[in-house]
């Protein structure tokens, strides 16, 4: 019976490994940096029963939400807006955290939030639940053993930080904290390419923006923007300095992916960009631990609600 266990928890890592490298639209892409990942060939039981229990317990918090969301829709039809979107992501939460624990007992939630009687507290409502998620899920994140598992998990937060701005409040987005130190500096040395990028981008995207309009919320926006990306620009270069590395250098310039003039082009080049630098941070999860893991999955939040801001549609999954 204990070898038919261990048997059914390997199994259950792989197709959780399978499932969370699913989610990316450039997996094909990602199998060299994949490799460069160390993974344990045979996972100690310990490991695999943290991952399976952290699977299982986000599984529960994800359908109750998902259980409320179905309801509060039939409620309240004037929502749907806000609570379609939201339910067809949390199923696909769900159906991504399932597929992992197909030779286990899946769990059952027996129960979830009331569904408020008044609609005009929903919006609040929905906004508790989504930032209880997303702390949750960011929880996950850190603790996770597999590293897949752990970009599965951030990402999820950024999902749920995107529809907490969606809802309104202003405590969408993860503080991103900096850590003192970085044992493998090297994985942050894309995140670093990313930010100089990005901070060439906007600075286009500010000049394409009249200055007639330098007081109104885009340019105000995207002031905002260079400031965030200047900010994490300069701790990684601190992070790889004192790490023993020499920092990657920008670009001379860098190549727009089209052509950029007026509001509309230049909010398209800012969606662009965060959701570059949130694929980027999203991929450093898998390979960071501790407080690395918390300042790049933070980051991926981050990202993914400014990018909501820009127009960025909420998403399953962002950055995967």
């Amino acid at each position: 019976m204990s070898s038919r266990r261990t048997a059914m928890k390997a199994a259950t890592l792989s197709a959780l490994a399978f499932a969370a490298a699913g989610c990316g639209i450039d997996a094909d892409d990602r199998r060299g940096e994949r490799a460069a990942v160390p993974t344990p060939t045979t996972p100690s039981t310990t490991v695999q029963d943290i991952d399976i229990r952290l699977v299982v317990e986000a599984i529960s918090d994800e359908e109750r939400l998902l259980a409320f969301c179905a309801t509060a829709a039939r409620r309240f039809v004037s929502q749907r807006a806000l609570l379609d979107g939201l339910v067809d992501r949390q199923t696909q939460h769900v159906a991504r955290l399932r597929a992992a624990l197909t030779e286990l007992r899946p769990p059952v939630s027996h129960s979830r939030p009331t569904v408020p009687r008044q609609q005009r507290v929903l919006a609040q409502v929905v906004a508790g639940l989504v930032i209880e998620a997303r702390d949750a899920r960011s929880a996950d994140c850190t603790r996770a053993t597999s590293g897949l598992l752990a970009e599965l998990f951030g990402a999820m937060a950024a999902s749920h930080a995107v529809t907490g701005w969606v809802a309104g409040p202003k405590t969408a987005v993860l503080p991103v904290p900096i850590p003192d130190s970085v044992v493998n500096v090297d994985v942050l040395q894309p995140c670093l390419a990313a930010e100089h990028a990005a901070l060439f981008g906007y600075g286009l995207l500010g000049g394409a923006l009249s200055a007639g309009v330098s007081d109104a919320p885009p340019a105000v926006a995207s002031v905002s923007s260079y400031n965030a990306h200047r900010d994490r620009r300069d701790a990684l270069v601190e992070l790889i300095t004192a790490g023993g590395r020499e920092p990657a250098p920008p670009q001379a310039a860098y190549e727009p992916p089209f052509p950029v003039a007026g509001l509309p082009s230049a909010r398209r080049l800012a969606r662009y960009l965060e959701a570059r630098c949130a694929t980027v941070y999203a991929r450093a999860i898998a390979a960071t631990t501790g407080q690395s893991r918390l300042f790049v999955s933070s980051t991926l939040v981050d990202c993914a609600v400014r990018g909501a801001r820009w127009g960025t549609p909420p998403a399953a999954f962002p950055g995967l």
